[in-house]
This record gives structure tokens, sequence and C-alpha cells, in this order.
């Protein structure tokens, strides 16, 4: 990208020109819009990765990043880490004061999936992504699996530092595939946020009293001294358990913390030269935004929770919505039903729309060009009216697809060309998976009235 708009630059001439106003997202719009993605071998995702799994696997040892998978839908997993990145978490991952980063992403597709990284620390203090993991579940078992992958690869991984998030499986798994480690870290910025969210949630009182448990909560947890670092976790401790209001937060403290305080605390990790995840932050980043389109996924739990009852409804087409947090109302309109652009790919699959089935005047639409919020809570709205109104013809037979199908069949006899045939074929298959779900809608709603 950055290639591209230095070569736009360097040949314009004049600076009134649109083409030096061309940003790295004009860029990364163009090409979302026309498809231009590499390495995708078909339309379905499920038959792209299987297809390419395959075709990896097919290439010399060396060249093969693929160690190991599983495309179960319900066990999904695949493991993968290129000869390259193997060497480089061999030698970084052994070295003297090594230090292993491992974290997962959240919430990045529609499928459920996480993605899992092992990144080392190189001799610049820069992080280096050395394995991926895509998995359905993020289990100890889960973890067994790509650990082991990469101990059959490489042997036995003895590092110094091991860093991850709140969740104890990942260490859990390592322990047991390869070696106890000598610190073993949670990072701070992940015990921060769970104590904020339990502050929040357990200590009853006002804003203040929550404030002063966390701002004592901080000059514990970054004092370097051992000694006085116990000296105020004990009084903290006995302070809280003495407070009807707080004590709920110091079970919970108690439980959790106080017994794995060489985990969290400033004074157990001296001269360890890692205090957070930031490796890895950066390259979920990257991932997150530029390639998985998590903006979608956010927004679209975030369409889920506005209220139905701040959005006006129109007509069957438009909506007014209400945004309490700007005083402020957005249209959004439906202004085609099907897409027209090929393989389209800014879409949310749970509320089977793409970027050019609706528009909303937000500047997240705008500006952005993302499938808004404002957008998502239509759509849902417009889905669950829609199949409202198929259940309601529980009683009526559904004639009009299947004199669609015998017409089609009928017309595949004088096709003249394979691109007709294909298409007419297609078009039978879509009619056919929809009196299928159209079934499916009358069976649950007949069983649920005969339970009424």
């Amino acid at each position: 990208m950055e290639k591209i708009l230095d070569d736009i630059r360097d040949n314009v001439h004049d600076i009134l020109k649109v083409q030096t106003l061309i940003t790295k997202k004009d860029l990364w719009n163009i090409k979302r819009d026309f498809n231009l993605y590499e390495g995708r071998q078909h339309s379905s995702d499920y038959i792209s990765v299987n297809i390419w799994i395959h075709r990896m696997i097919e290439l010399p040892e060396e060249e093969n990043p693929v160690l190991h998978y599983n495309l179960n839908k319900e066990n999904f997993i695949l493991v993968i880490s290129t000869n390259f990145q193997l060497q480089m978490l061999q030698r970084f991952g052994t070295s003297s004061n090594s230090k292993i980063c491992i974290d997962s992403t959240h919430c990045t597709n529609e499928y459920g999936l996480q993605l899992t990284t092992i990144v080392v620390v190189d001799e610049f203090g820069n992080g280096f992504p050395c394995a991926y993991c895509m998995s359905k579940k993020t289990d100890a078992e889960t973890w067994k699996i790509f650990f082991q992958q990469l101990k059959c690869k490489i042997g036995i991984i003895s590092t110094q530092i091991f860093m991850s998030d709140d969740d104890p499986s990942y260490y859990n798994a390592w322990e047991q595939i390869m070696l106890p480690v000598e610190h073993r870290l949670l990072c701070t910025w992940h015990v921060d946020q769970s104590w904020r969210r339990n502050i929040q949630s357990k200590i009853r009182g006002t804003p203040e009293k929550k404030c002063l448990i966390y701002k004592s909560l901080r000059v514990i947890h970054q004092e370097p001294n051992e000694i006085i670092f116990t000296e105020l976790l004990n009084g903290f401790m006995a302070e809280i358990m003495d407070d009807d209001d707080t004590i709920k937060f110091g079970e919970y403290f108690n439980s959790y913390y106080l017994n794995r305080v060489k985990q969290w605390a400033y004074c157990h990790r001296r001269n360890c030269g890692i205090n957070t995840n930031m490796y890895l932050e950066s390259v979920h980043k990257c991932l997150k935004y530029y390639y998985l389109h998590e903006n979608i996924i956010k927004s679209h739990n975030i369409g889920i929770q506005i209220d139905p009852e701040s959005i006006k409804v129109i007509d069957d087409n438009r909506w007014e919505i209400s945004a309490k947090e700007s005083n402020m109302a957005y249209e959004v309109i439906h202004s085609i039903d099907v897409c027209n652009t090929e393989d389209c790919r800014l879409v949310c699959r749970k509320c089977n729309i793409c970027i050019h089935n609706y528009t909303c005047e937000c500047s997240d639409y705008i500006i952005k060009l993302n499938i808004c919020k404002h957008i998502h809570a239509c759509a849902i709205l417009s889905l669950s009216k829609t199949r409202n109104n198929l259940c309601e013809t529980t009683e009526k037979e559904i004639l009009v697809p299947a004199a669609e199908i015998n017409l089609i069949e009928k017309s595949l006899i004088n096709t003249n060309t394979d691109k007709e045939c294909e298409q007419l074929i297609q078009i039978k298959n879509q009619l056919e998976a929809g009196i299928g779900v159209l079934s499916s809608l009358i069976a649950n709603k007949s069983a649920v009235t005969e339970k009424e």
C-alpha cells in the first residue's frame, strides 16, 4: 500500500489533482469493492480454506505451512507456521532472557473462530509472530494440540518468560507439553481491565469509593519493593474484608489474585523487560481491522443492543433512529434487495446484508463506508418482520417457487450455452434452499402452536 501511494504521489505534478488526496483507506476500499483478494479459492470460505490446505499439503515439507488441521465445524482447528517462523521461534524462544507471548483475538469473524498467535521478542526488542492457531474452542486441550505440533517440528521450547492474559489454560497446556518457565507473567493490561470490571460490579457505594479502591490497587500493583508490597497488600486486604461494601470484591481478589502475586506484581518481574502483551496487540490490530473487518462484527453487536423503541418505521424500506448520546436522528434506507457486485466482501452474514443493501446518514457509513450499527439494527428489525410474516403463512401452500422450479427444469433442456445452464441451476438451487427454509419455519410454528 505504501509503495502504491508513493508511486501515485511521485507521478502527480499538480497538487490540486484528486490523486494527491488518496489515502491508504481509499486503497483498501478499492481492493474490497473490486474483490482484489489474493489466495481466495472459492466464494465459500469453508471450501476455499479446504482447497488452500490441500494445495499446501502438496508442497515440499519445508514449504508447507500447515502443521495441523481439523475442518470439523464443532472442533475446527488450523495450525499454521512457516519454516522461517519456526526457526525464529526456536532461536528467540529458547535464548537467554527469552520471551514468549500468547493471546487470542475475539469477535473477528462471523464463524465464532478464535485466532491465537505466539509471538517472540527478537534482539532488537521487536515482536515477531511465529505461529497461528485458528480454532473453534479455546481450552487447554486445544492449546495442547497447538503446542504439540510445534514441539514435533522444533522440539521442546525452554523459554524464560511466558506471558498471556488471565486465562490459565494457556500456561497449563504449555507446562504439560513443553517445560515449566522461570517467570509466568500475566499481561498488566488484562489484569487492569479485569480489576476495573469487577470493581464496578462487586463494590457498592459511591463512585469515589470505587475510585479509591482502584487507585490503592494500582499503587500496590506498581510497588517495586517486595517487603513494602507485602505490607501494603496485607493492609489493603484487611481493610476491604472489613467493609460490607467491598467484601464481595475482597473475596473475588482473594480467590483469583492473592495466591499468584508473582504473576502480576511489579516487584516480582524485575529485569524481565516485559510488562504487557503490546507486541501481540499491534499484530492483532492489523489482522482485525485490515483483514478480518472486526468493525462489522462490533457494529452488529452494538446494533443488537439498540432499543427497538428508538427506531421509527417510516415505511417498509425507511427507518429513523434516534441517538440518545448525540440527540440526533439518522435515516436508514433499504436501497436494494440483491447486491449486483460480484462476490461482495463487506458483508454481515448474521444480518444477511452487504454494504450496498442499505444507506445511513451517520459518519460511520458516509465517511468510513462501514455497515454501521444503525443499519444492523434496521436489518435485524426487517429480518424479524420477514420471519414473522413467513410464519403467518403456515396454512398456505408454497406453489409459486415449485412452479418456478418446474419452469427452470424445462428451460434447462433448451439452453444453448454452459453459462446459461449454470445460471439456471444456481437459481434452481437457491429456490430449493428457500423452500427448505420456509418448510422448516412452518414446521417449527406448527409445533409451537400444538404445544400451546
